[in-house]
């Protein structure tokens, strides 16, 4: 049977499809360990940090409670580990989707805007937590000692990936973006100092649209009076990111 309350998949995880799995994991056919991460990512997005229950989790793959601690030790590595997950896939698939867009720099750029837009809707108060991890400062404390160098790196990545988007709109040109997070252009921040400085201003600014257009914001959120509207402050912030990315 497959639930709204989990966005159409089937409430038994037990029911996953090998294409199921990837909406919220990382392959095909997790292993129990893997079915577990998967699973929180889901629970937290679909139902918010506050309403996640690990026993809902373990129940939906038949699985033991015991088994939380046997794989985790506890809860809060178990969040730990979902928002270091979470967040490395949500890089990796913008960065694919971007490899298969438009062949336009500005385009690609907007494209992208939108899409990581998306992912914040789709992903509700999860995606803050996953962006700035603050569920708990014993998750914070775990996600730093064992996954923080790892984001580090996956940050970077990411800015690499912003950082050639904005030198191509700054340049005219269209780079392939042929890199990933083991081989990514490292010498390209060292080399663009303020297109670095401009790209993270770029994040920044998205990550604060994006938790406005998700509905994350209660007092401005779903505003419109007279010939303003939601939409139209929208377009209007992107606008203004892509002006900053052609250096204007």
């Amino acid at each position: 049977m497959r639930g709204n309350q989990h966005r159409g998949l089937p409430v038994d995880a037990r029911e996953y499809s090998e294409d199921d799995w990837l909406v919220y994991g990382e392959v095909t056919k997790p292993n129990t360990r893997e079915k577990l991460i998967a699973l929180t990512i889901e629970e937290m997005a679909t139902k918010g940090p506050s309403n996640f229950n690990v026993k809902d989790v373990c129940d939906r793959i038949g699985a033991k409670y015991a088994l939380i601690n046997y794989y985790f030790g506890k809860k809060e590595m178990l969040i730990a580990e979902a928002s270091a997950t979470s967040y490395k896939k949500s890089i990796r698939d913008w960065h694919s989707a971007i490899l298969v867009g438009p062949e336009d720099a500005e385009k690609r750029l907007r494209a992208h805007l939108q899409r990581e837009m998306a992912w914040f809707k789709s992903m509700g108060s999860w995606a803050l937590l996953v962006s700035y991890p603050i569920a708990s400062d014993e998750s914070r404390a775990l996600l730093e000692e064992n996954f923080g160098d790892e984001l580090r790196k996956y940050f970077e990545y990411y800015l690499c990936i912003v950082g050639t988007m904005i030198l191509d709109l700054r340049k005219g040109t269209f780079s392939d973006l042929n890199f990933d997070v083991s081989n990514y252009p490292k010498s390209l921040l060292l080399a663009h100092p303020m297109v670095v400085m401009d790209g993270v201003s770029m994040i920044w600014s998205a990550h604060g649209l994006n938790v406005w257009a998700a509905g994350q914001q209660v007092g401005s959120a779903n505003l419109s009076h007279g010939k303003f509207t939601q939409k139209l402050a929208i377009e209007h912030h992107v606008d203004k990111m892509i002006a900053l990315a052609k250096g204007k």
